[in-house]
């Protein structure tokens, strides 16, 4: 785990913007287990990543190891950040045999539940396949 760029933040300049590198040959594999045990997490399957915010910060994983963090306080807290990033992959990796990777549209009763969703349903469906996600609709 290191720091490769520490640069200013864009939306705030007292903030900064850092990209990290975190060495797992097998995150690939481990990013669809990961993006399920954090919360609002996003992921994309098709170029490999994993997105979610922390309270301001929008954090990302990429499968080749990169990740890039932005509104960081200062270098202390961006390696903080990185240290608990390998834990939460450790810990998806140990446990990817308990976490169903698939999601289920099926469960969003609002989605399904009403017809003046349609158009709202279909456009989700679209935008999800168009993302990389296997959808059972």
């Amino acid at each position: 785990m290191k720091i490769k760029e520490f640069l200013p933040c864009i939306a705030a300049p007292e903030k900064y913007r850092v990209i990290g590198q975190i060495d797992n040959d097998k995150l690939d594999e481990i990013l669809p287990y990961l993006a399920r045990i954090v919360p609002n997490a996003t992921y994309n399957a098709t170029d490999g990543w994993v997105s979610f915010k922390k309270g301001q910060k929008i954090i990302t994983i990429y499968k080749d190891g990169f990740v890039t963090l932005t509104m960081i306080k200062d270098e202390e807290e961006a390696l903080n950040i990185l240290q608990e990033l390998e834990k939460k992959i450790k810990l998806a990796w140990e446990n990817r045999h308990e976490i169903n990777e698939e999601k289920s549209l099926k469960d969003c009763n609002l989605l399904f539940g009403d017809s003046k969703y349609i158009g709202i349903r279909e456009a989700l469906i679209n935008l999800l396949l168009s993302s990389g996600y296997k959808l059972e609709v």
